[in-house]
């Protein structure tokens, strides 16, 4: 019997070493050499915190890692990640800003993924007396009293956006001087909910974010071709587990994909515009990094 029990030990006993051995080199590529603690840290402008923030509940849970999202204006987050030289992830919220991370050298360009498409609108308070019907109203409503905002175009890519737009359509040189500017889309949209201003430039999905308060104003095409942008998401030179890294990528972007954009407002691919607004926007000419 007891050249039984020594037999089947031998057998047995490398079988559960190997396995237990398994389980903790599992363990360890998802806590231990994922970064400090188990962490990730994920860079994402005020546009898209809620959607980055919620998909990093799951993937904490899924994974058992710990998701620290930092949340401000993309050029600052540039900023911070230049001069930190910390952070795993960066989504910019507009293209303009991944590609100026790729020419600095802090993403790796071959890791970046459009997460979404996005388009400026005019937004008004739904209680406001100014009702605009089209951009080339607001000269006219901001000599009449209305008070209309845009983010800063120095920091904010929606600023920026604004900007362009104004100019494009040949309204700013009338609203250079009357512009409410603030720092960030959060604060626009949080002033415009608030009745603070009555109008303001800002991209599309911010009337998912209030929709009981906001009216949207969809531009032309034409008006936003060359202008409408896509957010993208991709792996910084500093990650400490690019595997990790990577593999949040990889999820998110499906996650983002699955979204409807009727009820979030969430727009994977270009011709889903058309499900929410009443333009055909599958002609908009967008940036080629934008079909990553």
């Amino acid at each position: 019997m007891d050249k039984y029990i020594v037999v089947l030990l031998s057998i047995i006993l490398p079988g559960a070493i190997g396995f237990f051995g398994l389980i903790g080199l599992t363990h360890g590529l998802y806590s231990s050499s994922s970064g400090v603690n188990g962490e990730l840290i994920v860079y994402t402008p005020p546009v898209l915190a809620k959607i980055v923030e919620e998909f990093s509940g799951f993937f904490e849970e899924r994974y058992g890692v710990r998701v620290n999202v930092v949340v401000d204006s993309t050029g600052r987050l540039l900023t911070r990640l230049e001069t930190t030289m910390q952070g795993d992830i960066l989504v910019t919220a507009d293209h303009y800003f991944m590609e100026e991370a790729v020419k600095r050298g802090l993403v790796n360009p071959e890791s970046t993924r459009r997460i979404s498409i996005i388009v400026p609108v005019v937004l008004f308070h739904r209680d406001s007396s100014f009702k605009p019907l089209d951009i080339r109203d607001l000269p006219r409503l901001s000599m009449e009293g209305a008070k209309i905002a845009i983010a800063d175009p120095k920091a904010s890519p929606f600023g920026r956006m604004a900007y362009n737009l104004l100019v494009k359509t040949s309204v700013y040189s009338v609203l250079e001087n009357r512009l409410c500017v603030y720092s960030d889309v959060g604060v626009v949209a949080r002033y415009l909910s608030l009745g603070e201003v009555d109008i303001a430039i800002l991209p599309h999905i911010v009337k998912y974010w209030y929709p009981s308060e906001l009216e949207i104003v969809w531009l032309k095409p034409e008006d936003i071709s060359g202008i409408a942008s896509c957010q993208l998401i991709g792996i910084t030179r500093y990650a400490v587990n690019k595997g990790l890294a990577g593999l949040f990528i990889e999820e998110f972007t499906r996650y983002a994909s699955s979204l409807d954009p009727v009820r979030t407002g969430f727009v994977y691919n270009i011709s889903d515009l058309s499900k929410i607004a009443p333009y055909d926007y599958r002609g908009i000419e967008l940036p080629v990094v934008c079909s990553l």
